[in-house]
């Protein structure tokens, strides 16, 4: 706030969905580089902080599974939510 920048939680939401969902593995095999499913958590918390709208229910899912999508944009809002205490419209 001191410097007026905009912090996105993408980590906060990576942490939140590795503990609800550790099935899902949002890196890579070393562990440095985020997955298809990494990168689509990343994009729908950058879109949810920028934008302040859902990504729930975003027909875009590259070629994630709609379940797998559905997991990672629920997760992506609520940190948003969370993190600025905002609803996302």
């Amino acid at each position: 706030n001191l410097n007026n920048l905009l912090l996105i939680p993408v980590g906060e939401a990576f942490h939140k969905f590795n503990n609800s969902h550790p099935g899902i593995d949002l890196y890579t095999q070393d562990l440095r580089h985020p997955s298809k499913e990494g990168s689509y958590m990343a994009a729908a918390v950058i879109f949810a902080t920028l934008y302040g709208r859902s990504t729930f229910g975003n027909a875009g899912m590259m070629d994630l599974s709609p379940e797998i999508a559905y997991k990672i944009q629920k997760v992506a809002d609520e940190t948003v939510e969370e993190f600025f205490q905002l609803k996302l419209n």
